[in-house]
């Protein structure tokens, strides 16, 4: 596309019958629910359950789904944890906690700890914990997008309209924390949205 079929109208360029911009969508679950035990299996899904969230929990107007006619690339995920987080309770999340990305229910997109999509803003949060009876430092990033890389060109994730996703935390061995986190995961997305 050349920079003669781009019009920018405030912070859209409209780009045939679509409004192109970025926009970050997240979700927030606590995790465990309740109590201090995470058991083998246990299974914490994002984007899904929005209905008696609030706008700091979520952004999302939908579940598991962007707005009618909205189309999207998703070019980041990323995982914040907040600075309350008990130390050893970050060490178990971080190293333990599995996240799945999937669109259309099934189809996983994207996988790997939770240490591996860092939070690339907020406060820079080092914790220090003794988890398993050693001195253990556990970080989920600096707060720069640096540090937050974005997926290769080849692994970006295009979300057609009407197309469903989902993120999920998982924990494939059981664990014993201190207390509940309440965790969020961001998507970086370039958002298509209809012209109106």
């Amino acid at each position: 596309m050349s920079l003669a079929n781009v019009t920018q109208v405030n912070d859209d360029f409209l780009n045939g019958y679509y409004a192109e911009r970025k926009r970050t969508y997240w979700d927030t679950v606590t995790i465990p629910t309740t109590g201090t035990a995470i058991a083998a299996g246990d299974n914490f899904v994002f984007f899904r359950d929005i209905q008696s969230k609030t706008d700091l929990d979520t952004n999302m107007t939908e579940s598991n789904r962007l707005p009618l006619d909205y189309r999207a690339t998703i070019y980041r995920m990323r995982v914040y944890l907040p600075p309350a987080t008990v130390a050893d309770d970050a060490a178990i999340l971080l190293n333990q906690g599995l996240v799945r990305l999937y669109t259309d229910e099934i189809d996983l997109r994207l996988s790997g700890r939770m240490s591996e999509f860092p939070q690339g803003g907020g406060l820079y949060v080092m914790f220090e914990g003794a988890h398993a009876g050693t001195a253990e430092y556990s970080t989920n990033g600096y707060p720069s997008f640096q540090a937050a890389p974005p997926l290769g060109q080849d692994n970006v994730i295009k979300l057609k309209e009407g197309q469903t996703f989902r993120a999920t935390v998982d924990f494939l061995s059981a664990a014993t924390v201190t207390t509940t986190t309440d965790v969020v995961i961001y998507l970086d997305t370039q958002l298509y949205r209809p012209i109106v």
